[in-house]
């Protein structure tokens, strides 16, 4: 798997400042600058949802961007 870039910007620009942890159900979004991507991007009106702890669910969030060429992921609020 290629590196793929996680932001967590947007997660804490909703959340005071606090970066994601713990458990629940996590959003995430994707971009990619590869003109090449397979398929569709989760974007924020319809996120990739992933339930569980923060980082397996961004390990999740990883794979499936690998999957489809994108090259970040966005966590969201």
């Amino acid at each position: 798997m290629s590196f793929i870039f996680v932001d967590t910007t947007p997660y804490q620009r909703a959340n005071a400042g606090r970066a994601p942890r713990g458990r629940g159900l996590w959003a995430f979004a994707m971009a990619t600058s590869n003109v090449l991507a397979t398929e569709p991007m989760p974007t924020p009106e319809e996120p990739y949802f992933v339930s569980g702890t923060y980082g397996d669910a961004a390990r999740a969030a990883r794979r499936e961007a690998a999957r489809i060429g994108a090259t970040t992921v966005f966590v969201l609020s």
